[in-house]
């Protein structure tokens, strides 16, 4: 909902949910506009451009490959100056 301009119809509980739904069915005008440009909303989000969107998941990918081989050699470093070793 976010990506697409909307963050306010993000419920936190299933109250939160009822109010929502029960406000936009009392606003039809307000639904319908929604409802008008919500593709073309869709369209120019972040999940929808493709290159920005597989550029943030390699980032992504990046980042958790450096925490775990950060915390592997923490690992390894621990286990070398272990008693014994």
């Amino acid at each position: 909902m976010t990506n697409v301009g909307l963050p306010e119809l993000m419920a936190r509980d299933a109250g939160e949910y009822v109010r929502i739904a029960a406000g936009l069915a009392a606003n039809t005008a307000r639904l319908d506009a929604m409802r008008s440009g919500l593709r073309s909303r869709m369209r120019a989000s972040p999940p929808c451009d493709a290159r920005r969107f597989v550029a943030e998941l390699e980032r992504f990918y990046r980042g958790a490959w450096a925490e775990w081989c950060a915390g592997r050699r923490a690992v390894m470093a621990r286990a070398a100056n272990a008693p014994g070793a």
